[in-house]
Formats: C-alpha cells, structure tokens, sequence
C-alpha cells in the first residue's frame, strides 16, 4: 500500500499518484510584477501627501492585504489520483471529485472567453469565465499551455494546469 501525502489514506499496489508543478507563463508574470510594483508605491503616495488621511491609507492597506490574499490563493501544484484532483494552493486546495471526464483544452479554445469574476493575468488565471466553446467554467491556471477540462459529475467545469503527458496515456 501506498499512501497519499494530502489525504494519509492507504491506496491499493495499482493506485499511482503524482504531484506536478507548473511553471508561469510570461504574462502572468509580467501582470504580477506591474501590479505589485503599482500597489508597493500607493501607500507611499498616500504617506507622503500633505495630511495623510488615515481613511485613505486604511483603504490602499485593505486593498494590498486583499491582493496578497489572491496571490496566496495561486496553484502551487495540482496533485493527480485516479480518483481524484486537487488543485493545491499556497492557502487552502480545491478537491475535484467525481470527475466524469478530463479532455485537453487550447488556446484557441479560450479565445474569447468573457470573465465573470476573477483575475486574467495577476499571479494566474483565476476565476469563472464564460467562452461559446465551453460554455461557464472556473479556471485556476499559472500557464495556457497545458490545459485540461476537467467535468465533474454535477455538470460543474473546470479549466486546470494538467500535464500532457497523462492527457496522452488516456486518449
């Protein structure tokens, strides 16, 4: 029996599992660096004016607590069972179970892809878009190149950074 480093339960000799880490694309990177320079120089800005307000600085401190929050809910990895997906993160993870299907996603795929809520860019791709193709789905991605659509049993569809090599071996 082997066992599983998230859930500590025993998994039968067939089971496999594996951790696998993705790196940044360069846009997310370059929208993590932009962003975090802008919000490093706000409260700056605000000390420095004559009078400083402290409702203004309360504000711009709530707002960069709020974005070190987004950036601590990034994907770290996404851990792979045959049972399940989890999708962890620096804070907290999101367990896809029940899983009815997972198929690759392109680019051209999310050409067009209206977001709901959520960040397109600042340290990953996250929250509920909407495309033609694929109707509303959630994303949670540091990169667009390796995606998969994973479709969970109650209809719910989520983009993800899978690696190809396993999206190969099921196809």
């Amino acid at each position: 029996m082997t066992e599983s480093p998230l859930f500590g339960r025993g998994m039968g000799e067939a089971s496999y599992f594996m951790i696998y880490r993705f790196r940044r694309d360069k846009n997310v990177k370059a929208m993590s660096v932009l962003c975090m320079a802008a919000l490093a120089a706000a409260p700056i800005g605000v000390a420095v004016d004559v009078g400083v307000c402290t409702l203004e600085f309360a504000v711009v401190s709530a707002v960069i607590l709020f974005v070190l929050y987004l950036g601590l809910r990034t994907p770290r990895y996404v851990y792979i069972d045959p049972e399940v997906i989890v999708v962890k993160y620096h804070i907290g993870r999101k367990v896809l179970a029940d899983i009815e299907s997972v198929r690759c996603v392109t680019r051209e795929e999310l050409r067009g892809a209206t977001r709901l809520y959520g960040n397109s860019g600042f340290m990953a791709y996250s929250g509920w878009f909407r495309s033609a193709g694929l109707g509303k789905f959630y994303m949670d991605a540091v990169n667009k190149d390796e995606l998969a659509l994973v479709t969970l049993a109650n209809g719910r569809k989520y983009v993800i950074n899978y690696p190809r090599e396993l999206l190969k071996k099921k196809e």
